[in-house]
């Protein structure tokens, strides 16, 4: 039996408030109770972790995230396996953005669900992750009539990759795919005409912008290319 999220918000501001929670059940049936084990309180966490919990009287054991950008919403961020060493499951953090959280565990069996009576305060720090232009080469010359194909590569876990070309400070962003070869974009060329043609050998940078699904980003160095035709990148 799952607790509505409006009981999930209750017990967190009891929670936060020092004040004890009795655990939902029904009648004839023992009550589930369960405790986080991992982490300790005041954990800073990063990359891929494990979390545990005991419980009793249980059929499942899932573990929520309070406070940060979430607030009281408390997405399930994972749902454990029970074990020799308590209920655990593997928790990649690049998920959620860096923080302060609360983290609990809530059990559910035939006598009803129940939270855990103390959750822990957790800090997740994820350093943002690396990524390098491949394709333009530094000093490469782009004509923006003709097709193009920008390429960068990104740490694992990236689950979004961008490629942006500054020309003169206007900023052109391409989405990217990615392949066995790297995030690439591929670019149809603009025609030319002598309207919308400005001026050849403009200087330009290229960069691409890695992010976490969880939304820690990071940047590359720049590579500097030379626009030969520039009728407004794509």
């Amino acid at each position: 039996m799952r607790t509505s999220r409006v009981a999930v918000v209750a017990v967190a501001i009891a929670l936060a408030a020092g004040m004890s929670i009795v655990p939902l059940h029904v009648a004839g049936a023992q009550s589930p109770s369960t405790s986080v084990l991992i982490p300790s309180s005041g954990a800073t966490l990063s990359g891929s972790t494990y979390l545990d919990a005991s419980a009793s009287n249980a059929t499942s054991v899932e573990f929520l995230l309070f406070g940060g950008s979430f607030g009281f919403n408390a997405p399930t961020i994972c749902t454990a396996t029970a074990t020799i060493y308590g209920w655990l499951c593997g928790w990649n953090t690049t998920t959620v953005p860096n923080g302060s959280y609360f983290l609990v565990s809530e059990v559910s069996g035939e006598g009803g669900s129940a939270f855990s009576s103390a959750g822990v305060s957790v800090s997740v720090n994820n350093p943002p992750p690396s990524t390098t232009v491949l394709i333009p080469a530094s000093g490469a010359t782009l004509d923006s009539a003709q097709d193009t194909v920008l390429d960068a590569v990104a740490s694992p876990g990236v689950t979004k990759v961008t490629i942006e070309i500054n020309v003169f400070g206007s900023l052109f962003s391409y989405a990217t795919t990615p392949t066995i070869y790297g995030w690439i974009a591929a670019i149809p060329g603009t025609p030319c005409n002598p309207i919308h043609c400005m001026a050849t050998g403009l200087p330009a940078t290229v960069q691409s912008v890695a992010s976490y699904s969880g939304g820690v980003s990071g940047t590359s160095p720049a590579v500097n290319v030379t626009i030969t035709v520039y009728g407004g990148v794509n």
